[in-house]
């Protein structure tokens, strides 16, 4: 299986953790240690592949984003990420300090440089069809997810828009 992202969406428990140094610090270990399996030779000139952002409307939330180079280390992860996107994080934006992300029914044609995205293809790995065989998963519409700039277009709405800042990426 090709590189695919990750999107973790988070609440906070501590109200006002996302500005203490320790919390920061923590992040910044996470970061690291995803780093570690995915830029082994660290090569300062490769785009982040991990970054964790707050929102904007809602700053109790954490989004972290990450990308796995193969599915044996997706395998080894947690599974309590949002999405699955069948896409290399190394092409989203993770050094812009600001992002957007979207779900859709269908993508928002815009170009890379604003939008970049990928179909959700968590209801198709072993995990989704095994819950779908067993009954605990009901009808899952497919969800387009664009991960960008803001766009203020007369585009369709996406069926959910959330605000993102940047607070550690690696």
């Amino acid at each position: 299986m090709p590189p695919i992202t990750k999107l973790w969406l988070s609440t906070l428990k501590a109200k006002d953790c996302i500005e203490s140094s320790e919390f920061t610090s923590l992040l910044s270990q996470i970061l690291t240690h995803c780093s570690s399996y995915t830029n082994s030779q660290s090569k300062p000139e490769q785009p982040p592949m991990h970054a964790f952002l707050h929102s904007v409307e809602n700053p109790d939330q954490l989004l972290m984003i990450t990308g796995c180079p193969s599915q044996e280390i997706n395998n080894a992860a947690d599974g309590t990420w949002l999405k699955l996107l069948d896409l290399d994080v190394c092409s989203l934006p993770l050094a812009d300090d600001d992002l957007v992300l979207q779900f859709r029914d269908a993508p928002a044609n815009l170009g890379a440089d604003q939008v970049v995205g990928g179909w959700d293809v968590w209801p198709e790995t072993e995990q989704g069809i095994n819950m779908t065989k067993a009954g605990k998963l009901g009808d899952v519409p497919k969800t387009w997810v664009g991960i960008g700039k803001e766009v203020k277009t007369g585009l369709t709405p996406a069926r959910e828009t959330f605000h993102f800042r940047k607070v550690k990426a690696a």
